[in-house]
Parts: C-alpha cells; sequence; structure tokens
C-alpha cells in the first residue's frame, strides 16, 4: 500500500510527460546523424505500417473470439494493431544493442504513436479526429521533433555539461520508474472470466501477428 490509485495516475503523468522526454531527447541527439539519417528514415514509417497492418489482421482475427460482445471485440481488435512499442522493447534493445539503437526505436515510435492515436483509439470507437491529432502532441512526440534537428545542427555540443548530465541522469530514470508503476497497476489482480479470449489475444498479439509482420518487414 505504498502507492494508490490517484498515487499511480500522478506518477506516471510526471514519468511520461518529463522523465521519458529527457531520454528521448539526450538518445536521439546523441546517436543521429546525417549518415545515419540516410538509413534509418524510413523508420517512422514501419512504426504506423505495423500498427495499421495489424488492424488488418484483426479484422480476420477477431472472427475467432466467440463472444458477440462489442466491447469485447473491439479491444481484441484494438490490442491486435497495438503492438508493445512504449517501454518494454526499451529495455530490450538497450540490453542487446546498446543505446545507439534505443535512438532508432524512438524513431519508430514515432510513427507507432501516430498509429496508436489514430487507427489504435478508432478501434475503440473514438471518432474525433481533432481530439486524436491533439492527444498525439505529446511531450514525448515533441521531444522527438525537437531532438532530431538538435543532432543534425550540432546544438547538442552548445548544452553545458553539466546540463546534459542533469539531462541524461533524469531520463535514465524514467524506465525503472514506469516498471514500478506497471508492477503496482497489476495489483490486485483481475478475476479472468473469459479465459478463452485471453488465451487466444496473447496468442494472436505474441505470436501470430509478430511473425506475420516478420515476414512482411523481411521482404
Amino acid at each position: 500500500k505504498y502507492l494508490n490509485n490517484d498515487d499511480l495516475n500522478k506518477f506516471s503523468k510526471l514519468v511520461v510527460d518529463i522523465l521519458f522526454p529527457f531520454l528521448i531527447f539526450v538518445t536521439i541527439s546523441q546517436h543521429l546523424t546525417f549518415e545515419k539519417l540516410k538509413f534509418v528514415w524510413p523508420l517512422p514509417l514501419v512504426g504506423f505500417g505495423m500498427i495499421a497492418i495489424g488492424s488488418v489482421f484483426g479484422i480476420f482475427l477477431k472472427k475467432g473470439i466467440t463472444d458477440d460482445q462489442p466491447e469485447l471485440q473491439k479491444t481484441f481488435h484494438h490490442f491486435c494493431a497495438v503492438n508493445n512499442f512504449g517501454f518494454l522493447p526499451i529495455i530490450i534493445v538497450y540490453n542487446l544493442w546498446g543505446q545507439e539503437i534505443v535512438a532508432n526505436l524512438f524513431l519508430l515510435n514515432a510513427g507507432s504513436n501516430l498509429g496508436y492515436w489514430t487507427i489504435g483509439v478508432s478501434l475503440l470507437g473514438d471518432s474525433n479526429f481533432k481530439s486524436k491529432l491533439l492527444k498525439l502532441i505529446t511531450p514525448s512526440f515533441l521531444a522527438v521533433l525537437i531532438a532530431i534537428p538538435f543532432a543534425l545542427s550540432g546544438w547538442q555540443n552548445q548544452i553545458p555539461k553539466f546540463a546534459w548530465n542533469a539531462f541524461t541522469t533524469i531520463g535514465n530514470a524514467s524506465v525503472p520508474c514506469i516498471l514500478l508503476i506497471v508492477g503496482a497497476s497489476l495489483y490486485p489482480l483481475p478475476k479472468i472470466t473469459k479465459k478463452w479470449a485471453l488465451i487466444y489475444l496473447i496468442f494472436c498479439r505474441l505470436v501470430l501477428i509478430p511473425l506475420l509482420l516478420i515476414i512482411i518487414i523481411y521482404f
């Protein structure tokens, strides 16, 4: 009982709106160059494309849900489209390939965020296009837009070292903090009444759709 639901909401806003943008800004500013941009510029398109393709797969896969409850169908379709592009991949990518490749992940996620707030939210029934665009303008998205010209212009070299160290420390705190929030938000575990739907969703979202996307991206 160190954290209650109100604490989690405030804490998550602090992490997502303040700490995490610093991590994005520092990582991209340090590792993006004009030479690298020639190869990584399609990544936002790939991020958006994965959500778009996942939503198409979801049209067919949701027929495997035997329950005709509309809300369940919408939620299943949403999760087919939206992948785990947030904090979990940062830990995996950083430990496998280092911070330079995490910068690529943040570029990919710029497109993933666009896909989430347009396609992903629409699948849940939100048809207000203006509100979706406003939700897209998040501190994290703005951090990407600011970091790219900073990196390409060399302006990051003008930032005093003590300030840069502070930005780095603040940003690095975001991932362990969000893991605490995710863990705390899982308590108490909900009662699962539709076990088949959950098992089927896990298989589609974590096995089948990623496998199909890997094949498509490979070609």
